[in-house]
């Protein structure tokens, strides 16, 4: 299972196996988390929430550092699939992209499925 993404004539996709990544840093609207909060809302949203979702993502990131650790080995033991379909480094490549085409589609509605 994957999630399906459109705004404007874009289409990203990505495997439902990093949800609890999107659940925990893609924060919309009430009580709406993950890449459903996008759901409806205008290109320009959806990349603000995006965006502070990257922000949440480093910032995670960066108090799981240890010194000398090459990677951030606990922070991508904490999200990667273990079955080995989906991994955090692409999930952020996914956000990126799709914040970027929010970005071009400002007034576009996000459709997510």
């Amino acid at each position: 299972m994957s999630y399906d993404v459109y705004i404007g004539r874009e289409h990203f996709s990505y495997t439902y196996n990093l949800s609890k990544l999107f659940h925990t840093h893609l924060r919309g609207a009430g009580e709406r988390t993950g890449i459903q909060a996008l759901d409806d809302l205008t290109g320009r949203e959806a990349a603000d929430i995006i965006s502070r979702g990257m922000d949440s993502i480093e910032q995670e990131m960066l108090s799981t550092w240890r010194h000398e650790e090459v990677g951030q080995p606990e922070f991508l033991a904490k999200y990667d699939a273990p079955n080995g379909w989906g991994s955090t480094i692409g999930a952020v490549i996914f956000l990126a992209r799709l914040m970027d085409a929010c970005r071009r589609h400002p007034r576009s509605r996000v459709e997510v499925s």
